[in-house]
């Protein structure tokens, strides 16, 4: 019985041997039969490199300009192994002289263009032959003549080969691509054009075409002029421009879509209170400034957002442009704003008269009085106000009746300049103020 079971285990353990064997001479003869076929195409080439142009070249170039990529990058050539894929860096190879050409592209193939005797090259080169290093190398300030657009059709391919390599190397090609006059660019319009862009970069606006001549010669000459026209009288632009409603409406909202600049407009409305009204080249309101104070639009409360958002400043603004100051940045208007308040504190704001009659409605300390800026301290007329304690930004003070307030700044300033106002208008003739 043991005899049985082990000739039936060698038996098994024969098959077992014979079905591996013939796995592996299989896979002997196919790994042979490639690597023959390997060794056969680079006897016929004379090589196993070639050369990669890598990163997909621009669907569109312009003459005169720079040869880039997709996303404005510049093309990298590379010579690597045919075989493995990998980057070759074994000298001299890995610094060998890349030439560049043009292929054209047409319905009968492709076919390289040919250099005019007499002529200079189609391609302007800008460190051609470029050189690899470790067999790299970054493509820059190659262009294209203007010449080339005479080529019918325009669509080209860029190709690269070695020059004086001891072996031959692949030569590589780019995808096809469109050849435009790099007059191209001045037409070209922009989906979010800079303030400083002429109007013809605004769609429905063709450079030297009547709209724009019309728009010129009322002096709309860049998209910042034509948003500044349209802020303050919008019809006369609509008049201006003449197209068709669905066109106007995409050149405002084209302009509309520009790229806003840290610029402000600021309109003060009351040159007495200093009250203003601050904004954007898109009439978009940023928020006041009530003195040397500004207050952004999302830190006001909803009685002044009412005010702004009635349509009250802003077309006041509008209406006398012409007093409307600019400022480069925010925080310029802000300065201009503390040097302003500062330089007027020294000014007398009222006559002796009205002086007297806010010093009567209110009496508070000098230092609250000085804060008020209602006048000169050395002002004639200006009575001495009783002692006022201050808390924080709140004051504690008698009034005229002597009864005892508790007060903000702010409700004080409004309190003083109602009661002097009412005081005004009850107040007889006089030279001094009328």
């Amino acid at each position: 019985m043991d005899d049985q079971y082990m000739k039936i285990v060698e038996e098994e353990l024969e098959l077992e041997k014979q079905r591996t064997l013939a796995k592996v001479a299989e896979g002997y003869e196919s790994a042979k039969r490639r690597i023959y076929a390997r060794l056969k195409s680079c006897w016929k080439d004379g090589s196993t490199m070639k050369l990669e142009l890598r990163n997909r070249i621009a669907p569109m170039i312009l003459t005169r300009e720079e040869i880039k990529g997709e996303g404005d990058v510049p093309i990298e050539v590379a010579l690597v192994d045919d075989v493995t894929g990998d980057v070759v860096v074994d000298e001299p190879e890995a610094s060998a002289n890349i030439d560049f050409f043009l292929l054209n592209v047409s319905e009968a193939g492709e076919s390289i263009v040919p250099q005019e005797e007499g002529k200079k090259p189609i391609l302007a080169a800008g460190n051609v032959p470029l050189q690899l290093h470790r067999g790299v190398a970054k493509i820059n300030n190659l262009k294209i003549r203007n010449c080339a657009t005479k080529i019918k059709p325009p669509v080209f391919k860029l190709g690269a080969r070695v020059v004086g390599a001891s072996v031959r190397v692949k030569e590589a090609t780019t995808e096809a691509f469109a050849l435009k006059d790099f007059r191209q660019k001045y037409f070209i319009k922009h989906p979010n054009p800079s303030l400083s862009d002429q109007v013809s970069r605004l769609v429905f606006i063709s450079r030297g075409g009547k709209i724009e001549k019309r728009l010129n010669d009322n002096s709309i000459c860049t998209v910042e002029d034509f948003l500044i026209r349209h802020l303050i009288h919008q019809q006369s632009l609509k008049n201006i421009v003449n197209t068709q409603e669905s066109k106007w409406k995409a050149i405002v909202k084209n302009a509309q879509a520009c790229q806003v600049s840290e610029k402000v407009y600021c309109y003060i409305v009351d040159p007495k209170q200093k009250t203003g009204v601050v904004f954007n080249i898109l009439g978009h309101v940023l928020g006041i400034c009530s003195g040397s104070h500004y207050s952004q639009i999302s830190t006001l409360s909803e009685k002044h957002k009412a005010y702004v958002d009635a349509e009250v400043l802003l077309p006041s603004a509008y209406h006398n442009w012409k007093e409307v100051k600019v400022f480069n940045h925010l925080n310029i208007l802000h300065q201009h704003l503390h040097d302003k308040t500062e330089n007027s504190q020294s000014c007398p704001l009222l006559d002796p008269p009205l002086t007297e009659l806010v010093a009567e409605s209110f009496q508070t300390t000098n230092s609250v009085w000085e804060n008020f800026t209602l006048a000169d301290p050395s002002c004639p007329g200006l009575p001495n106000p009783p002692q006022t304690e201050l808390v924080g930004k709140s004051f504690q003070a008698t009034n005229s009746c002597g009864e005892y307030v508790v007060g903000s700044m702010n409700d004080e300033i409004d309190r003083i300049y109602d009661a002097a106002m009412q005081s005004l208008y009850a107040w007889p003739s006089s030279p001094s103020l009328f």
